[in-house]
């Protein structure tokens, strides 16, 4: 899922090099928020899911040493 947040990042950041540079902007500015605002939600996901599996490893190796 982090290649998913990638992508959305990078499609944003293309459209506004190509607006800023090229004065041609594939994605409306609605539609680019939509993109930002997407790829903002999977990255949060995903760095949660990550805490949330590195807190169960601690508590199952911590279980594990309390045997």
């Amino acid at each position: 899922m982090f290649i998913l947040s990638f992508v959305l990042f990078s499609v944003f950041v293309f459209d506004v090099v190509l607006g800023a540079f090229f004065g041609f902007s594939v994605l409306g500015d609605t539609q680019e928020m939509f993109v930002l605002l997407c790829a903002s939600i999977v990255f949060s996901v995903v760095i949660l899911r990550r805490e949330r599996d590195e807190a169960l490893e601690k508590q199952a190796s911590s279980r594990e040493a309390n045997k």
